[in-house]
C-alpha cells in the first residue's frame, strides 16, 4: 500500500467513524436501572476491525499506537458504547495526525516505496519504446538504492559503500540468503553490462525480468 492509498484509507474511516456515531441511540438497562447510549453494533465492530488493522499496517504491529488502540477497545466499568467509540476515535485521529506529519517510522519506507515504484514505472516505459538499456541503467541504480536502504536500516547499521561490498555484508549479516546474495550480483550484473556499453551481454527479455526482481525484492524488504 502507498503512501497516498494509506491517506486515502484514513480519510475513509474517518468518515465510517462519523457515519457509525450518527447511529447513537438509547436504550433502557434493567441492571442500572437507567438509560444508556448505543450505536450501531455491526458497524462499530466493522470500524473497530479496519481501524485496528490500518494502524498494524502503517505503524507496525509492535508500535505504541497499537497497543493504545488494542487498550482502549477494552470498556471501562459502566461506560457507555458512545463514550467508548469517542475514546478509539481520538487514538485513530492521533495516528493519523503522526501518519500525515510524516511522524511515523514505517512513513519513510512508504514515501521509498513510492520514489521507487515511480522511477521502476520509468524504467518499464523506457523498455516498452525500445530502450532496454536505459532501462537497465535505471533499474540498476533503483536495486544499489534499495540495497543501501536496507544496509541503513541495519542495527548496527551497514555502512553505504559499492553495490558488490554491500550486498556480501547484508548476506554475512545474515539479512538474507545466499541465494538472494547471488539474484542481486545477477540482476547489478546487467546493470554494469548497460552502463558500460556491454548491449551483446543482456537482452530486453533479461531487463522486463530485471525490472520484475528487482520490485519483487523491495516489495519484500518494505514489508519487513
Amino acid at each position: 500500500m502507498t503512501v497516498k492509498k494509506y491517506a486515502t484509507r484514513f480519510q475513509q474511516l474517518k468518515e465510517q467513524f462519523d457515519a457509525v456515531l450518527t447511529t447513537k441511540g438509547s436504550a433502557y438497562s434493567s441492571f442500572t436501572q437507567s438509560n444508556h447510549d448505543t450505536l450501531d453494533r455491526g458497524l462499530t465492530h466493522e470500524w473497530r476491525v479496519k481501524a485496528r488493522s490500518l494502524i498494524s499496517m502503517a505503524c507496525g504491529e509492535d508500535s505504541l499506537h497499537l497497543k493504545e488502540f488494542i487498550e482502549s477497545e477494552k470498556p471501562q466499568s459502566m461506560e457507555g458504547a458512545v463514550s467508548l467509540m469517542e475514546r478509539l476515535g481520538a487514538v485513530f485521529n492521533a495516528v493519523r495526525d503522526d501518519y500525515e506529519g510524516g511522524y511515523l517510522t514505517s512513513f519513510k519506507s512508504l514515501v521509498q516505496a513510492d520514489v521507487f515504484d515511480n522511477e521502476l514505472e520509468q524504467a518499464s516505459g523506457l523498455l516498452s519504446s525500445g530502450y532496454h538499456v536505459a532501462a537497465a541503467v535505471i533499474a540498476r541504480t533503483v536495486l544499489e538504492t534499495a540495497v543501501a536502504d536496507l544496509c541503513e536500516r541495519q542495527d548496527p547499521k551497514i555502512p553505504r559503500q559499492k553495490l558488490a561490498k554491500m550486498n556480501d555484508d547484508l548476506a554475512k549479516a545474515g539479512v538474507y540468503s545466499s541465494l538472494k546474495q547471488k539474484k542481486i550480483l545477477a540482476l547489478s550484473a546487467v546493470g554494469n553490462s548497460a552502463a558500460h556499453g556491454k548491449h551483446d551481454e543482456f537482452s530486453a527479455a533479461d531487463v522486463k525480468s530485471m525490472i520484475s526482481d528487482i520490485r519483487d525484492l523491495i516489495d519484500g524488504w518494505l514489508s519487513e
